[in-house]
């Protein structure tokens, strides 16, 4: 029906409309500064963090929305902290999926190019291994404030949480970059040392996933009794 259109375009335009948006930030700096300037490639890369988890929290939020509909209202929803973060997962993976289908295509073109090596390589293994997982990740992150009861928790809940997401992708994106400015290092070490960052970078957001996940982080803000309560009751207003 027309939610479920509303559902398919909400998540799959994410990645058109974070690309168009990337455009307007980044074309200012290449033309002040050169594509090849290091700096404007450093600053394109990071940008495109809080562009692309502000697109897709947008459409978590949207599906969290449908579903909200769909079942909040009969008294059937389950545990709603939950129910956000499934739909940042399921956001951000559609989203990591399309954009890795691009990455993919360029990194194989590259190969074909320029012949095997570390540097040809190591996007492609990065975008296999993941590429995907980290996109699902992140929008996870951001999506884990849509369930806590009352607008004012799940206001500050989101604000903490979508900057937590936007730190943890633009870190990612623009760490080679950063370690090539301040460093210097734009060899094998330089990448060796890049790719160590991002895996601890990863493993913080999955363990900040997990601990959201399982209500030890923000629960769901409800009071009962003068306590706080993570249980989740659907007979609190969205």
């Amino acid at each position: 029906g027309a939610s479920q259109l509303f559902f398919y375009m909400s998540v799959m335009l994410t990645v058109p409309a974070s690309a168009i948006l990337e455009l307007f930030f980044i074309i200012p700096f290449i033309l002040m500064m050169g594509a090849a300037n290091p700096v404007a490639q450093t600053f394109s890369v990071i940008s495109a963090g809080p562009i692309e988890e502000i697109m897709k929290w947008t459409s978590a939020a949207t599906v969290y929305f449908l579903i909200y509909l769909s079942f909040g209202r009969t008294g059937k929803m389950p545990d709603r902290i939950r129910v956000g973060i499934a739909a940042g997962l399921f956001s951000g993976a559609c989203f990591g999926l399309v954009e890795s289908v691009g990455y993919l295509t360029s990194g194989t073109s590259d190969l074909i190019n320029h012949g095997i090596s570390i540097r040809t390589l190591d996007p492609l293994i990065w975008r296999m291994v993941l590429g995907v997982s980290v996109h699902a990740m992140y929008t996870g992150i951001a999506a884990g404030g849509l369930g806590r009861f009352g607008w004012g928790n799940k206001f500050r809940a989101t604000l903490i949480l979508l900057v937590s997401s936007i730190v943890l992708h633009s870190l990612n994106n623009g760490v080679q970059g950063l370690i090539v400015l301040i460093l210097g290092m734009d060899d094998l070490f330089g990448l060796i040392l890049t790719d160590s960052i991002q895996v601890l970078l990863a493993l913080a957001g999955f363990i900040l996933l997990s601990l959201l996940w399982r209500g030890i982080l923000l629960p769901s803000g409800r009071v009962s009794g003068g306590r706080k309560r993570a249980s989740i009751s659907i007979s609190v207003g969205l």
